[in-house]
């Protein structure tokens, strides 16, 4: 999960930059966060969890100028804000972890 998270982190803060060096050419790029989504592949329940419909619609919506990343959803983008803005990384990290591995456990 260590590999995953910093993965994410790498393509958001790579998108923000990419973002910021091409705003006067025209070329647009955004980061989407989709959260939990109900797809074939991802078919355990999960509080939040949006139907497929949505992401198309936050895209857009990041594509018209909202900025460099988005996250589709009102929970994903509570959580985003509490977990990334609020609480101080050491307990944002507990808390995650503790997350994941309900989710991985299936409970």
């Amino acid at each position: 999960m260590a590999a995953y998270a910093a993965s994410k982190a790498f393509v958001l803060s790579f998108t923000q930059a990419v973002w910021a060096e091409t705003r006067a050419t025209g070329v647009r790029v955004a980061a989407v966060s989709p959260g939990p989504t109900d797809t074939a592949m991802n078919t355990r329940r999960m509080p939040g969890k949006r139907g497929p419909g949505s992401v198309p619609d936050t895209v857009m919506s990041a594509l018209r100028g909202r900025g460099p990343a988005v996250v589709d959803g009102r929970l994903n983008t509570f959580q985003t804000f509490v977990f990334g803005r609020l609480l101080p990384a050491s307990a944002a990290a507990r808390i995650a972890e503790r997350i994941l591995r309900k989710a991985a456990l299936g409970n």
